[in-house]
């Protein structure tokens, strides 16, 4: 945790000062609730103490920022030289900068090389135990990750959260914590399928800006995840473990008050986690829900129904495809743990909770290098013979040098959802190139073929799309490429003879339908009828007119052969 400073010479820096009930004295724990301080050293002097103390707090998580800004950006230019500047996710980013719900996180191929993400909430809790009434939180998140490779992502994120709670007999009570958590993440996506692992680490300390080790929390997570309805559905899920030790970082927990047991978000129990969550795209928005829990398990542990078991709803919007901006609401509908003195220490999360967020993505395209100069690099500057300098001429590129064009674009449906699997081929001239869309029905079509020709888009249970394109030069041209399902449609085939065997000369009618045919002079016939059930007629000259009842199926074929017996 990242602590608030105490003025020098008045004891170790504050976690949570609060007023020891024998001895008079404030003491420190972790990075919270200074006001306190009021109660003994005077209303002026806890303010200037709190001014100082979130000066610090800033200094320092602006310095981490900046370092993890200056490391990382060098690695995000090389590995965006390889990557398609117009791929995007099926989903968008959580609060922790990867891709995800609200909680739970889908695993896959990362298309951006860096996000960057920050949240602002707002949550109350009601009155516990004998508290006058209810507790406010105000909390804010700032967040980073980078993808070196294409399945390995890495995350930096800081919370910050200010809570509020009623005076006690110890006067007022609030303050804030600071808590830096780092993840990393690894995933692979087949076709339609997402698997992935997940391990953050919460690193609380008793003093700014120290880390206790002991203390450490670790998250293991195993992640799955999905896409359905032609890419517009995604599904996740997380099964996981907390191995939490936050509890180490108070060494007192007996001495605190209701107002901290309720803030700090300290455990004595390890936690199974668990969560699943949908998020439905139409067009640009992303429909989001999910149920989440962190089951507290151990001798003693509360139990289900007093752990924290949270149900999220909102919606994510993307203004761009870099940025998009997200709004949640969540209730915890448990019932709380005891904050007796004597009770072990378990989380209390708000009550209710409200989000708002903006995320972006990063995925910057490598400068392009000048050309080198060719000509005299130095004049005479001085004296009556001095020569004007030459003009600079702009050297050939080097003989051989494939020029490389490129189109890119999204395959959609007519809700503008993303269609999977997608198969798109370009051809210009003789030379043709050709790729499948991914799970966010992306596609980039690279090569050796420059200037004008067709791009044709074909996918199952859609009809074919085509359309004229362009593929130029870096950055290539984007284009959106609309695709109508298909009318599903069966087959009706087969033979009309005479008792002898002769073929004969028929009319074939679908009783209902304007649709009709007629036998070939082997007496054969063949049809596209739409799925169900039909009456078909078969009419002849010189024969009696036939009806027979049929069944058409999906893409199926059905034979009907017909025997005529003489008559009007």
């Amino acid at each position: 945790m990242l602590a608030w400073k105490r003025p020098a010479g008045r004891g170790p820096m504050l976690a949570s000062a609060r007023l020891d009930r024998d001895r008079g004295r404030v003491a420190a724990v972790s990075s919270r609730h200074d006001s306190r301080r009021g109660s003994i050293e005077g209303p002026g002097c806890a303010d200037r103490g709190r001014h100082r103390s979130a000066v610090a707090w800033a200094k320092r998580a602006t310095t981490v920022i900046a370092w993890a800004t200056t490391v990382t950006l060098p690695h995000v230019a090389h590995a965006a030289e390889d990557r398609p500047a117009t791929t995007l996710d099926p989903v968008g980013d959580t609060a922790s900068a990867l891709p995800g719900i609200a909680r739970v996180g889908v695993p896959g191929q990362r298309t951006s090389v860096a996000a960057f993400a920050g949240t602002g909430s707002y949550g109350f809790t009601e009155a516990q135990a004998d508290q006058s009434g209810t507790n406010h939180r105000a909390a804010g998140t700032l967040a980073v990750s980078v993808a070196p490779i294409d399945w390995l992502a890495l995350g930096l994120r800081l919370d910050g959260r200010y809570d509020a709670h009623p005076a006690d007999d110890r006067g007022r009570d609030s303050g804030g914590v600071g808590e830096p958590r780092l993840a990393a993440r690894v995933g692979q996506a087949w076709r339609a399928l997402r698997l992935g692992a997940e391990i953050a680490a919460w690193l609380p300390g008793s003093e700014a800006p120290s880390v206790d080790f002991a203390a450490t929390t670790l998250d293991f997570r195993g992640l799955v995840g999905t896409t359905i309805g032609g890419g517009a559905t995604t599904v996740g899920g997380i099964v996981g473990y907390r191995w939490d030790n936050s509890a180490d970082s108070e060494p007192d927990p007996a001495s605190l008050r209701v107002g901290d047991r309720a803030a700090l978000g300290l455990s004595e129990f390890d936690a199974l986690l668990l969560g699943i969550g949908l998020s439905q795209r139409v067009s640009s928005v992303e429909i989001l829900g999910e149920v989440s829990a962190d089951w507290l398990v151990g001798e003693g542990a509360p139990g289900l129904g007093h752990s924290p078991l949270r149900l999220t709803a909102g919606l994510r919007h993307s203004l761009s495809r870099r940025l998009a901006w997200e709004a949640l609401g969540e209730v915890v509908p448990t019932a709380r743990p005891s904050v007796a003195a004597d009770a072990p220490m378990a989380p209390i999360e708000p009550r209710f909770s409200f989000y708002l967020g903006l995320r972006a993505r990063l995925a910057p395209l490598p400068a392009p290098e000048a050309a080198p100069l060719v000509g005299p690099t130095e004049t005479l500057a001085e004296g009556p013979t001095a020569l004007p300098p030459e003009p600079a001429v702009l050297a050939p590129p080097p003989p051989g040098e494939p020029i490389l064009c490129s189109v890119a674009g999204t395959v959609v449906d007519e809700s503008g959802a993303p269609i999977v699997d997608a198969a798109v081929k370009a051809t210009v001239g003789e030379k043709v190139l050709e790729e499948r869309t991914d799970a966010g029905g992306q596609f980039e079509l690279r090569g050796e073929a420059c200037g004008k020709g067709e791009l044709a888009v074909t996918a199952v249970d859609f009809d074919p799309g085509a359309r004229d394109v362009e593929l130029t030069e870096a950055p290539g041209t984007v284009v959106e490429i609309l695709l109508r399902p298909a009318v599903p449609a069966g087959e009706l085939r087969g033979l009309v003879r005479a008792l002898d065997g002769r073929p004969i000369a028929a009319r074939i009618r679908v009783i209902g339908t304007n649709l009709e045919t007629t036998t070939g002079t082997d007496g054969s016939f063949s049809m596209q009828v739409a799925p169900g059930s039909y009456t078909v007629e078969v009419v002849a000259e010189g024969f009696a007119r036939q009806r027979r009842a049929v069944r058409i199926d999906n893409r199926g074929v059905t034979i009907l052969n017909a025997d005529l017996r003489p008559g009007p």
